[in-house]
């Protein structure tokens, strides 16, 4: 629940653009972003971006030379920064600092399509509490790259709990593939995207695994009053070599309102040892959604619609999940009836601070829990805000 949100404003200067913006409540978070488009009148775009909330901090930077030669070719170094204490606001403790080096190349290969190759160094700490940290993120850390325990000496007569940890470095090849042929970036009415990534480690590091993710936005007009919108992702993990797992923080999670509305964001999927969501190694979702008409006046900045969402996350990466009882083995393989579904109405308004989403939606298959496996939480009315970068 949001309950207050301090804007202090979006500052543009010729091709600068910077916001900052506060969310306070349970949940305080600040975020800050910078963008110049043509620093120094270089023609060059630098980056800017600070995120800093209750369970994580990302910093990062950039800069891009958008012409490296005649072809078109560009080249984008970055650096960032990422802490986190959980990996979503339901996750059990698992606390993670990674630093990571980038350099990409971009080519235009046609009027809407783009190709991306890079490579991207990042160093890994990620240090598990055996007190508040679940048993599959234990388990990971004292098995896979670099492990080391500290020990904890508390009360009288002394009691020594020992914490594991692991560090570890990776190296990883990435390449991708766009197209983009809508009329517009922000509440288009016709035309696609489609997006392709792939990111595998090189095997010169103590920890390897690769991913891939697509994603496809389609907007199909059916008369001058309604339009149809499809979005499909779709992404996938997988450990290579001695690693046993993904690594617990490329996991993915589902729920919400960016994938299945009318669930609590980030529950659905693989539950650790404690019953708050882990995260798998597959995700696909599915919103199907139907623009309604609005008077004219708001077509440019405001959105209203009837949707069907389908999605889930599962796991077949070799992690081994138990039921309540902390015994029962229990599976997270992929099922086509344990996709889940909802639908409902949504809203989305543009604003200064960004677009704002809100939505009321009726979970068509939740699961009751048992004994053994837990239930599906439910959420009936969804807010959540993008930023504006």
């Amino acid at each position: 629940m949001l309950h207050g949100a301090q804007n202090f404003g979006a500052i543009q200067l010729n091709e600068a653009v910077g916001v900052l913006t506060v969310n306070s409540g349970a949940n305080q978070q600040l975020n800050g972003s910078f963008v110049h488009s043509n620093f120094m009148g270089t023609g060059n775009r630098v980056a800017a971006e600070a995120n800093a909330g209750q369970y994580s901090r990302v910093f990062s930077l950039s800069h891009t030379d958008p012409y490296t030669n005649i072809d078109g070719i560009s080249r984008t170094v970055s650096a960032t920064y990422r802490t986190y204490e959980q990996f979503t606001s339901a996750s059990s403790s698992f606390e993670t600092e990674t630093g990571s080096l980038g350099l990409n190349y971009g080519w235009p290969i046609s009027e809407f399509q783009y190709l991306r190759l890079g490579l991207s160094y990042n160093r890994s700490d990620l240090f598990t509490d055996p007190n508040a940290s679940a048993r599959e993120s234990v388990s990971w850390v004292q098995n896979n790259g670099n492990t080391y325990t500290r020990n904890s000496v508390v009360g009288d007569p002394p009691i020594t709990s020992t914490f594991y940890g692991t560090k570890f470095d990776t190296l990883e090849l990435n390449a991708g593939w766009s197209f983009d042929s809508r009329n517009r970036s922000l509440f288009a009415t016709r035309g696609a995207r489609h997006r392709l990534n792939l990111a595998i480690t090189v095997p010169v590091g103590e920890v390897d695994y690769y991913t891939i993710n697509y994603d496809y936005l389609q907007f199909i007009p059916i008369n001058r009053w309604f339009t149809f919108m499809n979005n499909f992702r779709i992404g996938y993990g997988m450990d290579i070599g001695d690693t046993t797992s993904l690594p617990p923080n490329r996991n993915f999670f589902a729920g919400g309102p960016q994938s299945v509305r009318g669930f609590r964001e980030s529950r659905l999927g693989p539950k650790d040892s404690f019953g708050n969501p882990y995260g798998g190694n597959f995700r696909i979702t599915n919103q199907f959604e139907m623009l309604l008409p609005l008077p004219q006046k708001f077509t440019q900045n405001a959105r209203f619609s009837a949707f069907v969402d389908v999605g889930n996350v599962f796991s077949n990466d070799h992690v081994s999940f138990v039921g309540k009882d902390g015994r029962t083995p229990v599976y997270y393989d992929f099922a086509f009836e344990d996709l889940k579904m909802s639908t409902g109405l949504a809203v989305q308004w543009l604003s200064p601070m960004g677009v704002f989403r809100f939505s009321y939606a009726f979970p068509l298959n939740a699961k009751d829990g048992n004994d053994i496996e837990y239930g599906d939480q439910t959420e009936g009315f969804q807010f959540s805000i993008g930023q504006a970068f």
